[in-house]
């Protein structure tokens, strides 16, 4: 992929580099001949003005189809070096890097290492139960603010209709660090619940 412009008024920090970055992605997936197993990985580069950057992550996970429920568990390894972009980071429904530390606690996808764990069941055909652990380790910068950290996420996928699903989430995420010594969050290091209500529809 290629950058081929950014609107400067709008760009923060190294975001103003979009314009000429271009980005390279090596991907594969598949079962590697076991049943009901999945495997991905990836490895992307990213060629811009102040250097070169590169990401990855691999991940291995099995359903159990003749079990109740058909539980399925999965491990995702992530790494992302220390001024990645962070362009296209999952979706909605897709391996996010935790609710609360992608979109609301800090800088996860840049200069971080992580590990998650994903749990899901199927009770019904219309309800997913989900729990995600992921634990967050920041690699260098040391002089600056330190985003390591640990979360917890439960969630539910329930499709009322072909076209709806509801999906409440209830959110643990727990700072190494705080302002006083070295973390980005104020007053201290103690959990932060956070609780999201979705409506998802598709057309």
């Amino acid at each position: 992929m290629h950058g081929l412009d950014v609107e400067e008024k709008y760009a923060f920090g190294d975001r103003a580099e979009r314009k000429g970055m271009n980005v390279y992605s090596i991907r594969g997936q598949g079962n590697a001949g076991i049943e009901n197993a999945d495997f991905a990985f990836e490895v992307a580069r990213q060629e811009k003005r102040s250097g070169s950057q590169r990401a990855m992550f691999f991940d291995a996970g099995y359903t159990f189809v003749d079990k109740p429920w058909q539980p399925t568990v999965s491990y995702r390894y992530s790494r992302y070096s220390e001024g990645w972009d962070f362009l296209f980071q999952g979706g909605y429904r897709k391996r996010l890097q935790g609710e609360i530390g992608l979109n609301y606690a800090g800088s996860v996808t840049s200069n971080m290492e992580i590990h998650d764990v994903l749990l899901s069941v199927k009770p019904t055909e219309k309800l997913t139960l989900n729990a995600m652990a992921f634990n967050y380790h920041q690699l260098s910068r040391r002089h600056e603010l330190d985003f390591a950290a640990q979360e917890v996420d439960f969630f539910v996928d329930w499709a009322v209709t072909e076209n709806i699903t509801l999906s409440p989430l209830i959110g643990f995420y727990k700072p190494e660090k705080w302002l006083g010594n070295g973390g980005r969050q104020s007053g201290d290091a103690s959990t932060n619940t956070y609780m999201q209500f979705i409506v998802w529809a598709t057309f």
